[in-house]
């Protein structure tokens, strides 16, 4: 049985009533997938924890939109009357070594407990599936502070995704597929093997379960010791899995929305990493990415040039030249340049200005210090993290050539 739902109101268009029409419906239509015993009450309070699920969602976002990162689980110990029940646990991006602390993990960088109610700003009763057990909130600890979330986001092809690693399968057992997500909820089931009970307490539920899926959920291995793993399992009901794993497919390896995830700052400074680098021995801007916002183009006495892309928003301060890497920004190197000055403009009119390096020190055809003047042309995209200036041989005219990292 498929356990999330797809619901992207805010994209699709639905109004509130229109997707709480289309939640019971899909509701239903997963339930009536459900085995035939117990099929009155255990279908309804599938339907029911699925529902307040979708509720958890919507404040789940409200809090990514607020805050620019996912909460801390909280410490499934606590009864609801106490002060810390449903609050998230301290240290966002770890959250672990305060009070309350998440309880399990981390592995791989996943950390587990319960749903934050208190902190998501959620009546006490959603901390609880249909079953008066508590549900299990694995997430990635990056996913819950604010700058290690924006960097697991903004590249998530070179990130690995979320580190919640879900293996698909049907009801035979038979693997169907993986995912990866930054989060997931989980409601145990009738059984509620693993889960906390409705009146906390150090002991989760023991239902005496051995099936292997149910015990990957559970954290658990066949003893009931604790086994805490990222990968969880979501797979169709079957007489000895009742799990349901939920998480928005839409949304499953997004952190940080809204103004939290960029920052107002007075201003940012370009750092170089290496001693008598001397950054900034000639300084010049120009619009050398055609995006229309002006960048930074800074050389060193070397003649390292280093040229930071504009942007409008979403800087981090200090930016470190070596983080420059094709996408924020490029570095021109060459022994040849040991004095370059260097302008902007767009020589050959193609609505980019382009890098112009005088180099003093050049000696063309033999001819010592008569000097060269290189133009790197501009242009949209496709720049390397590193390119070099060069030579070429034979003419007297000096030429620039943009080489990958490696062929320098």
């Amino acid at each position: 049985m498929q356990r999330y739902l797809k619901v992207p109101c805010w994209q699709s268009g639905f109004n509130l009533i229109t997707v709480s029409v289309l939640v019971v419906a899909a509701s239903l239509v997963m339930v009536s997938m459900l085995p035939g015993e117990q099929a009155g009450s255990n279908n309804q309070k599938s339907v029911s924890s699925i529902q307040k699920l979708d509720k958890v969602e919507l404040a789940m976002q409200g809090f990514v939109l607020a805050n620019g990162r996912r909460p801390c689980p909280a410490e499934g110990q606590y009864d609801i009357n106490t002060g810390s029940f449903g609050k998230e646990s301290a240290n966002p991006g770890t959250c672990t070594g305060g009070t309350p602390a998440a309880p399990l993990g981390p592995n791989n960088n996943v950390i587990g407990g319960v749903i934050p109610t208190k902190t998501l700003g959620l009546p006490d009763e959603y901390a609880f599936d249909e079953w008066g057990r508590r549900f299990t909130y694995v997430v990635d600890q990056r996913a819950t502070q604010t700058a290690s979330c924006l960097a697991l986001q903004k590249y998530p092809a070179n990130s690995g995704k979320g580190g919640v690693s879900i293996i698909q399968k049907d009801s035979n057992g038979n693997t169907l597929g993986t995912d990866n997500t930054m989060y997931a909820y989980i409601s145990h089931g009738p059984d509620g093997h693993g889960a906390w009970p409705e009146q906390g307490g150090t002991t989760r539920i023991n239902s005496g379960s051995i099936d292997a899926d149910t015990l990957v959920n559970a954290s658990v291995d066949s003893n009931f010791n604790t086994v805490f793993t990222n990968t969880r399992i979501r797979k169709d009901r079957t007489p000895i899995f009742d799990d349901i794993l939920y998480y928005r497919d839409d949304l499953k390896n997004t952190c940080c929305t809204g103004a939290a995830c960029h920052p107002t700052i007075a201003g940012i400074r370009l750092d170089g990493t290496v001693a008598s680098q001397e950054i900034g021995y000639y300084l010049t801007t120009g619009d050398v990415n055609g995006d229309g916002i002006k960048d930074l183009i800074a050389s060193a006495q070397n003649g390292t040039i280093y040229v930071l892309f504009g942007k409008t928003s979403g800087w981090t301060s200090p930016i470190l030249v070596s983080s420059l890497d094709g996408f924020n920004g490029f570095t021109l190197t060459s022994a040849a340049v040991t004095d370059a000055v260097v302008a902007t403009g767009d020589v050959n009119g193609d609505g980019f200005d382009d890098i112009i390096i005088g180099d003093q020190s050049a000696s063309p055809g033999g001819r010592a210090q008569a000097g060269s003047v290189h133009v790197v042309f501009g242009k949209a995209n496709g720049w390397a993290a590193s390119a070099t200036v060069a030579r070429r041989m034979g003419r007297k005219v000096s030429a620039l050539m943009m080489l990958p990292r490696g062929n320098i």
